[in-house]
């Protein structure tokens, strides 16, 4: 972005109203712009400034009587109670046309999760605008077999209640190696949509979109009419009944025991989050009591608890549960160093 593009935002960003990211990081990379900023700050601040003073009483001034040509526009004249009515009736209905054409103009946001299973789309969401283009691929397993998908999806433009897409699904490449299998991606040609025809999507169902080859990716999504806060393709603040860790750090006395960087596992009312960290044992959360579990802490991005005395802390890149906090959180710990490092999310112990 340029300066010119930026300028009419810096306003809006004083005020402390929501600008892009590419926005910020000019303003923060440009010195025209801060300077900018800083000069909406001075001026604030001597405004207030101006308006904290007491105001200086001066002697009424005392000013000539004078008739003037047009003194007639601004003599006091009486008005029926009912033109009256009829005035501040349209002037409500003015002011009630300017707030919908405003919200009117508001762009719209498509957030969208997709999976191979009609029942249980994946909760790993994308945000798009009218344009997005973009090619995603996916891995699961449908009764043990598994089926990798690259999907392309286009947006070609959306209202409150019809979103037009054309989408294509094709088989994705993998890669057996050691470790089990690998999603590659989507073929090395891409994906065309030459000869794909428009489908008029229902925000809120699912919409089948059939794979060449076999199998079925079912999407599900809705309008929004703001930008959804989503962090590795969750929303960022979770719901009261879900725990989900992103990325998270657990730490005791100041020492390391586990960190898991990229990673995110949700966690229903009747899951755990399972955070296995080697030789540091194997730690479950839940936002319920469980088999052989402690009370704990949770307060947004954290959890606090102890065992033997000893406190532990485990922070994540993003808040753990939605809801009032702090809230309770139950932990369990595990000590089988012979489980490698991971996390998942899967049925609480007995």
């Amino acid at each position: 972005m340029n300066c010119s593009e930026v300028e009419i935002q810096i306003s809006a960003l004083y005020d402390g109203e929501l600008v892009s990211a590419a926005v910020a990081e000019h303003v923060a990379s440009c010195h025209t712009c801060r300077q900018v900023l800083d000069d909406y700050s001075r001026m604030g601040a001597q405004l207030r400034l101006i308006a904290a003073m007491e105001p200086v009483q001066l002697p009424p001034l005392r000013y000539p009587t004078r008739r003037r040509t047009f003194d007639l526009l601004w003599a006091r004249v009486p008005i029926p109670r009912f033109a009256l009515a009829i005035l501040v009736s349209c002037l409500v209905a003015a002011t009630v046309a300017v707030s919908l054409v405003r919200a009117q103009s508001r762009p719209l946001w498509f957030q969208f999760g997709y999976g191979l299973n009609e029942g249980g789309v994946v909760p790993h969401y994308t945000v798009a605008k009218p344009g997005y283009d973009e090619t995603q691929a996916t891995l699961n397993f449908l009764s043990g077999v598994p089926m990798a998908v690259a999907l392309r999806i286009k947006v070609e433009s959306m209202s409150v209640d019809d979103v037009v897409l054309r989408c294509r699904a094709v088989p994705a490449k993998t890669e057996i190696n050691p470790n089990g299998m690998s999603l590659l991606g989507p073929p090395d040609r891409g994906i065309s949509l030459d000869g794909v025809a428009e489908v008029h999507y229902k925000p809120g169902e699912s919409l089948p979109i059939r794979v060449e080859g076999g199998g079925t990716v079912y999407l599900k999504g809705e309008v929004l009419d703001h930008q959804p806060q989503i962090a590795f393709g969750f929303p960022l603040t979770p719901p009261a009944g879900k725990l989900v860790l992103r990325s998270p750090i657990l730490t005791s006395s100041n020492q390391l025991l586990g960190e898991i960087v990229g990673a995110t596992a949700i966690a229903n009312e009747k899951q755990g989050a399972v955070f296995r960290t080697g030789a540091n044992g194997s730690y479950t959360f839940s936002l319920h009591p469980f088999a052989g579990a402690i009370a704990g802490e949770l307060n947004w991005g954290q959890i606090t608890f102890k065992f033997d005395g000893r406190k532990y802390r485990l922070l994540a890149a993003a808040p753990i549960t939605g809801g009032d906090q702090p809230r309770a959180v139950w932990v369990r710990r595990d000590m089988d160093s012979n489980l490698g490092v991971s996390l998942g999310a899967g049925p609480l112990p007995n």
